[in-house]
């Protein structure tokens, strides 16, 4: 039997680094599978990270392109604001105006008869009407205790505290010339109904307040300024008609009343219905409801 005799020759310097590349490649063919993998994963995440991140990016471009369009209402509603005053502003603040001049006007005749001496101008007497105190067309004070009270034609004015406190008057007849209804006029009576006339203008404060069986009103469409709390109290009201004349309405004005209190509304031709509703909305939610419901539909 032969024997095999196994030969080395030496390396050289030149051989063994070639052989040790050899190896390392060898080496690294073997991981490529695995970094594939991983690159792989890698790009499918990178994927899903890019397609949120559009996704958010839309989303920024619509947020951006609705706060601008309400940028420019804003814009647009305070340009309107600043050329076209509110309209309902404007007739109240003439209203103001109005009874600032006519009050600056009784406060300087009053002061021009307080300088002038007694005996130039004796005042003027007060004239009694079935127990009604007139003075210059205002009743200034009933001191009767009937339970059915006519206010004669002669009386444009129902003065302050005029009726107050007559706890047995149950209806009174107010005559066609009367054009205001003072404070507290009628307050704390017992009233059961009341009839107000087409030439009233105005109700002040508290005028028919307290009055616990009063159950109807019906106000007029001459009548542009109700003031504060009218029929504040008068717990038995389960009726009101409003008309769309009103410019002002005062706060309070049916606080305490009944708690299923109706309100009807006299819409006039070419009446500002929505700021009507606006003044509501202030003064009365209560009544701006109903009113929306039954005239602001659309």
């Amino acid at each position: 039997m032969k024997k095999r005799i196994l030969t080395f020759f030496p390396l050289s310097h030149a051989d063994r680094t070639e052989l040790a590349e050899a190896f390392r490649q060898a080496e690294w063919l073997e991981t490529l599978p695995e970094t594939y993998r991983r690159l792989e994963q890698s790009h499918r995440a990178l994927a899903a990270q890019n397609q949120s991140l559009q996704k958010q990016n839309t989303e920024l471009q619509e947020q951006n392109a609705s706060l601008s369009k309400r940028i420019d209402l804003l814009k647009t509603a305070l340009h309107q604001r600043k050329t076209e005053p509110d309209k309902d502003l404007q007739e109240q603040n003439r209203l103001l105006r109005t009874q600032n001049e006519a009050l600056t006007k009784q406060i300087a005749a009053l002061k021009d008869a307080a300088r002038r001496p007694a005996e130039t101008k004796p005042p003027a007497p007060a004239i009694q009407d079935s127990f009604m105190e007139i003075r210059d067309g205002v009743l200034v004070k009933y001191h009767g205790k009937a339970e059915r009270v006519i206010v004669p034609g002669s009386v444009t004015e129902i003065g302050m505290c005029a009726f107050m406190n007559c706890k047995q008057l149950k209806s009174v007849s107010l005559p066609p010339t009367l054009t205001e209804i003072g404070a507290c006029a009628f307050r704390l009576c017992g009233l059961t109904k009341i009839e107000l006339p087409d030439t009233l203008r105005s109700l002040y404060t508290q005028a028919f307040s307290r009055n616990r069986e009063l159950t109807r009103v019906v106000i007029p469409e001459s009548v542009d300024a109700v003031h504060n709390q009218v029929f504040m109290g008068c717990s038995s009201l389960r009726e009101v008609t409003l008309p769309t004349s009103l410019r002002i309405l005062g706060a309070d004005v049916f606080k305490d009343c009944h708690p299923q209190l109706e309100f009807r509304f006299t819409v006039q031709p070419g009446a500002d219905a929505r700021s009507f509703y606006g003044m509501l909305a202030k003064s009365c939610p209560q009544a701006a409801v109903q009113f929306r419901k039954n005239f602001l539909k659309g």
